[in-house]
């Protein structure tokens, strides 16, 4: 009777260290898919922020060319003004002296 008593108690024993193991195997399991699926959220995250920087950039220089071109077009337009204004003092002028 003692014999299966110490029988059953380390069969009992076995199975709870190799439930044990088992538990402790997909305890570590469970710990790298975690720190995997972390790791590709950093990524994605990392991606995302990535993309979001190059697009603002890619903003940031279409309205400096905008600016730019604005400018341009004010300047081309000054002169243009100017040469018209000097144009029109000339003719002026050529009429005023013609009449004389």
């Amino acid at each position: 009777m003692r014999r299966q008593t110490a029988a059953a108690t380390t069969a009992t024993a076995t199975a709870t260290e190799a439930t044990a193991s088992a538990t402790a195997a997909a305890a570590t399991a469970a710990a790298a898919t975690a720190a995997h699926l972390n790791n590709s959220n950093c990524i994605t995250t990392v991606t995302a922020l990535t993309a979001q920087q190059q697009q603002q950039q890619q903003q940031q220089q279409q309205q400096q060319l905008q600016q730019q071109l604005q400018q341009q077009l004010q300047q081309q337009l000054q002169q243009q003004q100017q040469q018209l204004q000097q144009q029109q003092l000339n003719n002026s002028s050529n009429s005023s002296k013609s009449n004389r």
